[in-house]
This record gives structure tokens, C-alpha cells and sequence, in this order.
């Protein structure tokens, strides 16, 4: 075999095309041998054998995996149910969201005003959220940046930058 020049060169690029021109060239001109009569009955003879068709099928197979994701599930499952149905827990649950859903509309026009400025008013909001709780002016705040009705909002851009500020200085963001 010769030996051909550095791949970077031109005159490698053509060495190289050369060589497999040659290499399409034989294998285009040398003849094909037809395969043995017997050799298609006897590759699906074996294929249908026994030590094959354990490997042909499948095997379902369960994996200690399986098994505790499968219970991990029905134990998480059961205690959001166990706690749904706890009369405590559940009525806590409803009065919570009431509150929230009771309080936001009334203590809308109040965050506006507070978050209308050139920064927000922080000794107000602490204010509110000592009345209402840190959730529902959280809340509030929330809802009104993600309302696309609050008119206030549109006319005065400091709303948005002040609940933007607001929110991640509660950590909300």
C-alpha cells in the first residue's frame, strides 16, 4: 500500500479520492457471488429454534423500582385524601381560600395606591399585610400584575416595577 500525503494538504484531498475511487470502482466491477441455496432456510431454522425464542419474546420483568414508586404513589395518595377528609384540615383549607378570594377586592385599591409611587410604600404594605395577612397582599399583589383589566396598571408603569420589587422582597418571585 502507498502511502498517502498529510490530510491538509490538496494533494492528499485528491490522493484520497482517488483511493476510494478505486475502492468504488472495484467493488462496482468485481462480480457477485450468489448466496448458497441453503442459507435463507437455514438462518430462519435457527432463528426459530428454541435457544432463540426466549430473546425473540419480551420478558416483563418487575424492578424494586417499580415497586417503590408504586407504593411511594398510593401513600401519598392516601394522605391527601386522609387530609382532605379531616374535617379540621379541610374546613382551615376552605377558610383560607375564602379569605384570600374575600380580601383581595378590598384591599385592591389600596395596593395600587401603595405601589403607585416612585418606590413602593413599605411601611403601608406591612400595615395591610398585618390586617389582611402576608399571603393575601402577596396574593393581591400577584393577582393585579397578572390582570390585564387593572387600567391603573396601564397608566402608571411604577405599579408594575414597584409589585415587581414588592414580590421579590417577599420572596413571592
Amino acid at each position: 500500500m502507498s502511502h498517502l500525503p498529510d490530510a491538509g494538504r490538496p494533494e492528499a484531498q485528491s490522493a484520497e479520492r482517488a483511493a476510494m475511487a478505486a475502492v468504488d470502482d472495484a467493488l462496482r466491477s468485481f462480480p457477485l457471488r450468489a448466496a448458497p441455496p441453503g442459507l435463507a432456510p437455514a438462518i430462519l431454522a435457527e432463528l426459530r429454534s428454541p435457544g432463540h425464542a426466549p430473546a425473540a419474546r419480551p420478558v416483563f420483568r418487575l424492578s424494586w423500582m417499580d415497586f417503590a414508586l408504586s407504593g411511594f404513589m398510593a401513600l401519598m395518595l392516601a394522605g391527601c385524601a386522609t387530609l382532605k377528609a379531616h374535617p379540621k384540615i379541610s374546613a382551615a383549607l376552605d377558610c383560607g381560600k375564602q379569605g384570600i378570594v374575600d380580601s383581595i377586592p378590598v384591599i385592591a385599591k389600596d395596593v395600587l395606591r401603595l405601589l403607585g409611587g416612585s418606590s413602593p410604600n413599605w411601611s403601608s404594605l406591612e400595615t395591610l399585610e398585618a390586617s389582611y395577612g402576608l399571603e393575601v397582599v402577596v396574593c393581591a399583589v400577584q393577582a393585579l400584575t397578572g390582570s390585564s383589566s387593572m387600567t391603573a396598571m396601564s397608566t402608571n408603569p411604577m405599579v408594575i416595577k414597584n409589585a415587581g420589587a414588592y414580590l421579590h422582597d417577599r420572596g413571592a418571585l
